[in-house]
């Protein structure tokens, strides 16, 4: 029996019918008739028995050349159907064409579409319960316009907004200029709180993020690198975490390296069209933050009981106070759609 026999007997073994009562009674009827035969030509009754059963032929075969009967006429169709289209389209080229391109098209069509839901419905956000992540902006101007937020409003929500565990923001950089790891070159980076990270659930893949200390005028000179930065300008060093950099004639340290998937999720208009920094530095307030420049982007954290109608209504300091907030994740887009 060739392998495809074997192949298709299993499968039929599985799938198929394991016993077939009426094979059964014919060969038994078969054999029957074959030993009455040789019984009326003197034979013993076993003798007869074992000489109906070696003319019969192998019984085991018998019975898998028929499970074979319904399976292989199907795989017979299958390929005269294949090889009568495959003649049709070599026939007709410009149909040929028209159904290449029509699969092309609902091909594209539907992984677009699955891509879509993947990244809205299916896949979550890259960070920590995500649910209670609120983004936060001020209101200004008679047309209620939404925009950043100073400093000094930044750090008085830190102080009184009780319905956050946690408020921190970032601080888009316009550009870092890296020198002292191989050929200088221009980084865009962003200045953060210095538990930004840790309220995310972002957990670095060497090193460390941010402490509290390095939130301070003259211990800030640290910087925790993305991923891609520490591939391209550092070589992926396992060591680099302690090791110094200049940035813009400045001496840093690095003291950590965040992980590949790393990204800050929204819309493109929210920092400077950008879901990627190369580089991260604290963001430090000083003793008198401003108040006329609204350079901070920051995002909240819900305390475990907090809903958002309290985030909203909460201790009498957001009510009139300008500050609109949204969920992290009705805020953002797609990753397809974001600029990296």
């Amino acid at each position: 029996m060739t392998l495809l026999y074997r192949l298709l007997y299993k499968l039929s073994q599985l799938f198929g019918q394991r016993h077939d009562p009426d094979l059964e009674a014919e060969i038994q009827e078969h054999l029957g008739l074959l030993a009455e035969h040789y019984v009326r030509q003197g034979m013993a009754r076993d003798a007869a028995m074992r000489a109906a059963r070696r003319q019969f032929g192998n019984i085991t075969r018998v019975r898998e050349e028929r499970q074979m009967m319904p399976t292989i006429p199907v795989l017979e169709t299958l390929a005269r159907d294949v090889r009568q289209s495959a003649r049709s389209l070599r026939k007709s080229p410009s149909f040929t064409a028209a159904v290449v391109l029509t699969l092309a098209v609902g091909i594209g069509a539907n992984t677009a579409i699955f891509s879509i839901c993947n990244a809205v419905l299916l896949k979550p956000l890259p960070y920590a319960a995500p649910q209670t992540l609120v983004m936060l902006w001020e209101r200004m101007g008679p047309a209620d316009r939404l925009i950043q937020v100073a400093p000094a409003n930044f750090r008085d929500w830190r102080e009184h907004l009780r319905s956050f565990a946690t408020v921190a923001a970032l601080n888009r950089n316009s550009s870092f200029v890296l020198s002292g790891a191989g050929e200088p070159g221009r980084l865009i980076g962003a200045a953060v709180s210095w538990d930004f990270f840790a309220m995310l659930g972002t957990q670095p893949v060497i090193g460390r993020t941010f402490v509290a200390d390095e939130g301070q005028t003259g211990h800030n000179q640290v910087a925790v690198l993305s991923y891609a930065t520490w591939i391209d300008r550092f070589g992926a060093r396992p060591d680099v975490a302690g090791s110094t950099v200049t940035f813009n004639d400045a001496t840093y340290i690095v003291v950590g390296v965040l992980p590949r998937e790393f990204e800050l999720v929204g819309r493109p208009s929210d920092n400077g069209n950008r879901s990627r920094f190369d580089v991260f530095v604290p963001y430090v307030l000083g003793e008198s933050p401003s108040r006329g420049a609204h350079p901070s982007h920051p995002i909240g954290r819900r305390s475990g009981a907090a809903h958002l109608i309290e985030v909203l209504s909460a201790d009498g300091k957001s009510r009139g106070t300008g500050i609109v907030t949204a969920p992290v994740a009705a805020h953002s887009v797609p990753r397809w759609s974001r600029t990296m």
